[in-house]
């Protein structure tokens, strides 16, 4: 009977775990969906995106997608400093990881004016 109560507990416990996994990687994934659906993001021009370029308001292009970077960049390791210099521009790789990338993004550019990484846009 002891054993009968044991095991009905711990196949409780065991479905309980399983069922809350499954729920919290679809709700991560569901998350992620929402925010690769990028092309229903705004379209944005590289001459929108260039009046974005100091410390109190900056944007930054990567890969065709334009992300805003003002609030993140007092919590950059290098400092303010050296990402204020790449505001307003267009950036051919970023080494800022993909998740808080997704939490930036605002936009997409117009996929005729992709710039460059050195490329000043004013």
């Amino acid at each position: 009977m002891k054993i009968k109560i044991l095991v009905g507990i711990s196949l409780f416990i065991f479905f309980v775990s399983v069922t809350s996994i499954l729920t919290a990687s679809m709700v991560v994934r569901n998350k992620g969906q929402v925010i690769a659906s990028a092309t229903q993001r705004e379209l944005l021009t590289a001459e929108v995106v260039v009046k974005h370029n100091n410390r109190n308001d900056c944007w930054l292009i990567i890969s065709g997608k334009v992300y805003n970077l003002t609030d993140y960049l007092v919590q950059h390791p290098g400092g303010v400093s050296a990402v204020t210099s790449y505001c307003g521009r267009g950036e051919s790789h970023s080494g800022m990881t993909k998740a808080l990338l997704e939490d930036l993004l605002i936009g997409i550019l117009e996929t005729n004016m992709i710039v460059k990484r050195s490329f000043r846009l004013a």
